[in-house]
C-alpha cells in the first residue's frame, strides 16, 4: 500500500480526486468537488491511501470541515476507509489521521479537531469531546480535539 499526501498543484491530484469520487457516495463526492474546485488553501491537503490502482482509504486536512463558521481549525476531514479493507481495525483510519495531524504539524498547527457522530474510534486515538453542534446539513456532530504539539518537539 502506498500513503499519497498531496497538495492541490499535485501531478496526482486530479486522477485521485476522480478515484475519490466514484469510492464513497457521499464522502468521496464532497471530497471530489471541493478537490476539483480547488478550493484548498496552500497548507490544506488530501491524503490517499493506495493499493495499486485502488483508492483504500482517504482523509483531508481542511480550515472548516462541515461547519458554516467557526473558530477551531484545522479539521482532520472526510475520513473514509474502503469496506473491504475494514478488517484491518483501525490501523489504516489511525494511519489517515497520524497523516493528516503530521500535515498540521508542518503547517505550524499544534491542535487538530474531527467532526464526527461516531463514538469511541478517534477517542482510541487520543481525541476528546469539546463541543457539539449541527452541521451545514443538519446532522448533529461531536467535535474532538487533540493537541499534536508532539510533533514539533
Amino acid at each position: 500500500m502506498e500513503i499519497t499526501v498531496m497538495h492541490q498543484f499535485d501531478s496526482k491530484w486530479e486522477m485521485f480526486a476522480e478515484k475519490i469520487h466514484n469510492s464513497s457516495p457521499i464522502v468521496g463526492e464532497h471530497l471530489a468537488h471541493l478537490m476539483h474546485n480547488h478550493a484548498f488553501l496552500d497548507w490544506e491537503r488530501v491524503i490517499v491511501i493506495s493499493d495499486r490502482d485502488q483508492v483504500v482509504g482517504f482523509c483531508a486536512l481542511l480550515k472548516n470541515d462541515v461547519f458554516k463558521a467557526t473558530p477551531l481549525s484545522p479539521f482532520v476531514s472526510s475520513i473514509f476507509v474502503n469496506e473491504s479493507y475494514r478488517g484491518y481495525g483501525i490501523g489504516l483510519t489511525l494511519e489517515l489521521v497520524r497523516q493528516a495531524e503530521g500535515a498540521a504539524a508542518q503547517a505550524g498547527f499544534d491542535t487538530t479537531y474531527i467532526a464526527t457522530e461516531k463514538n469511541g474510534l478517534y477517542e482510541q486515538m487520543n481525541y476528546q469531546q469539546v463541543n457539539h453542534r449541527s452541521d451545514r446539513f443538519g446532522h448533529d456532530r461531536r467535535i474532538l480535539m487533540k493537541s499534536i504539539s508532539y510533533f514539533n518537539n
